[in-house]
């Protein structure tokens, strides 16, 4: 089962006999309905579904349109029909549909909500269960790339005179939240990009992100994206684990400058996020931290500050990033 809470939601049902002779039954029909939730299979109780219709149910050519609030499964995946063994009675099932009524617009998911149909055409024997699969098929979201890069993360500068010194951090500095540069959704079957920017993202329903500022999350989970980060954050974070300071010092009576160099960890995570009919794309790119790459001692040369490398490079304060490239 699912770990994440689940709210309650409206689900709309109808359920149809086939127009055929004997097809009704005075048996009892009973449903348990199936999704993916966080990436999980969950499912409904077994309900009885004789018992939430006023009247004689499920006579020949008979539809019956039930409301339901059921704990969020997401859009129904399948459906097991049971026919009770109360009577010596048959049931000729046609078609079932179910739509999950959610709050979710159509920016923020346009899959979640859509009808699935669940097709039958089959005569149902007393104690007779069988399963059937949405039309649709289900919803899967699945992780299929992963890259990890390190870019400029900036330069800081730090003035020491008369054979000070001090330590500077070295190790991996993680960003408290997922701070999301871009991201962009392609749509297959339509063939357009939405690129999401600075205060996008995630709906309000989310859990992070941008504290429920943008939409256009199109149905992918903030809580996969979160997973991805907090695993490769803390992959780097202990490959940097030893690397803990370094101690900088000033030559007596001189003052030296000297260039702390950041190296920021960029994450590009690429999703999709497909059923039978429909494939989304999503590509992330997480700012997930920094640390400092080098602390490069300074001097000047005709009048600016200059880093010389061992290999008698001379590279300027503003470039400072190619010299430990």
């Amino acid at each position: 089962m699912a770990t994440v809470s689940r709210k309650t939601i409206d689900y709309s049902l109808s359920i149809h006999t086939k127009d055929k002779y004997l097809a009704g039954t005075d048996n009892d029909v009973y449903i348990i309905v199936y999704g993916l939730f966080d990436g999980e299979e969950v499912q409904t109780s077994e309900i009885n579904l004789s018992s939430k219709v006023n009247g004689n149910a499920f006579e020949r050519d008979d539809t019956h349109n039930l409301s339901f609030q059921w704990e969020d499964i997401g859009r129904p995946t399948k459906i097991k029909l049971r026919l009770s063994n109360d009577l010596l009675d048959n049931w000729y099932f046609d078609w079932c549909t179910i739509k999950r009524n959610g709050p979710e617009t159509e920016e923020e998911d346009p899959e979640i909500n859509k009808k699935v149909t669940f097709n039958g055409d089959h005569e149902f024997s007393r104690k007779e269960e069988h399963m059937y699969e949405a039309d649709l098929g289900a919803l899967r979201e699945e992780v299929v790339k992963i890259t990890e890069r390190a870019v400029n993360g900036g330069t800081e500068f730090i003035a020491l005179t008369n054979g000070c010194e001090t330590s500077i951090k070295m190790s991996f500095e993680r960003e408290e939240n997922i701070l999301l540069e871009r991201s962009t959704i392609v749509q297959g079957n339509i063939g357009h990009q939405i690129q999401i920017g600075g205060e996008g993202g995630y709906s309000a329903g989310n859990t992070g992100g941008f504290g429920g500022k943008g939409s256009f999350s199109y149905g992918f989970s903030y809580n996969k994206l979160e997973s991805v980060t907090n695993k490769t954050s803390q992959s780097i974070s202990n490959r940097y684990a030893k690397e803990t300071s370094v101690t900088i010092r000033a030559k007596d009576n001189d003052e030296t400058t000297f260039a702390i160099v950041y190296e920021q960890t960029i994450l590009e995570v690429v999703r999709k996020r497909k059923d039978k009919v429909i494939s989304h794309e999503r590509t992330d790119i997480v700012n997930l931290g920094r640390r400092v790459r080098a602390v490069l001692p300074l001097v000047i040369e005709n009048g600016k500050y200059v880093y010389k490398s061992k290999l008698g490079k001379t590279y300027e304060k503003d470039n400072l990033w190619a010299a430990v490239n």
